[in-house]
């Protein structure tokens, strides 16, 4: 719940979904009437048209400067905002005509096409022309509030969930290419010989790949099993994708292919290089 003036929401940009909005003569007066978000419309009101229905406040009952008989008419409801989290489905919101909060410090939401802390002081200034009794904080932008309280935590774990990714990835191309160098040294003798009796340097290339595809099918069929098991644990991490997103796994089918390919590229051109009489000899 919310106590804002006629302005609030123009400035921030929420949509009114039906109804109107708070009006400058609702606020001045003082009148009872409130807005609601989609969410809570849908929930107490369901298929019916809340706009001249009734929703009461028990807590403004409470407050320090209470409010006698805390029942409100909805005038309109407004776009749901993300009031508990950018990870979080929105709750039911209330937005009260400010003046009936009598709150010693409200807060000013000025929207500008400016850079916002330029125009800091200026906001201070006529704010002590109107009265010189106020002391105006310093002002932040609302930016700035965001990253702090809403971003903070969900860029922290994007870090450390990428930070694991990036060592799987680097653990797919060491992995792929150990196994592939070590199964390449293992084959020399049978590489020279395909290549004495007349093959080619592209058989030796594709036989390596053949090997490293295999690998590669392997490893991502088992990940995206061990994926489908798992990412339900993710879903607190995530908004607006799903665990199972099929643009995001296959996303992550290619990068790791494309990363296991390159890494089957050294040792095929290893063993594209033997040279069939030195490696006979040699074993």
């Amino acid at each position: 719940m919310q106590f804002v003036s006629d302005g609030y929401i123009k400035t921030l940009g929420i949509p009114v979904r039906n109804g109107r909005g708070l009006s400058a003569t609702d606020v001045e007066q003082s009148r009872k009437v409130a807005l609601v978000n989609e969410t809570l419309a849908i929930k107490h009101f369901g298929a019916e048209n809340p706009i001249g229905r009734a929703v009461r406040l028990e807590r403004l009952a409470t407050l320090p400067h209470p409010i006698p008989d805390p029942t409100f008419e909805v005038i309109g409801v407004v776009a749901d905002v993300a009031n508990q989290g950018v990870r979080d489905r929105p709750l039911p919101h209330v937005y009260v005509p400010s003046t009936l909060s009598g709150r010693a410090q409200p807060a000013f939401l000025i929207r500008t096409s400016a850079e916002p802390m330029r125009l800091a002081e200026a906001v201070r200034q006529q704010i002590r022309a109107g009265d010189r009794m106020v002391a105006p904080g310093p002002g932040r932008t609302l930016e700035n509030d965001l990253q702090i309280g809403f971003y903070a935590q969900p860029r922290f774990s994007l870090i450390v969930l990428g930070m694991f990714a990036a060592t799987g990835v680097v653990l797919v191309a060491l992995g792929v290419y150990g196994v592939l160098a070590y199964t390449v040294s293992q084959q020399t003798r049978q590489i020279a010989i395909r290549m004495a009796l007349g093959g080619d340097r592209g058989d030796v290339l594709r036989l390596v790949f053949r090997q490293g595809l295999r690998v590669l099918g392997v490893g991502i069929l088992a990940g995206l099993a061990a994926g489908a098991a798992t990412n339900r644990l993710l879903v607190n991490q995530l908004r607006n994708v799903s665990p199972h997103d099929p643009v995001t796994l296959a996303g992550a089918v290619a990068i790791v292919l494309a990363i296991g390919l390159l890494a089957c590229w050294v040792p095929a051109r290893r063993a594209m290089r033997v040279e069939p009489m030195v490696a006979l000899r040699h074993e």
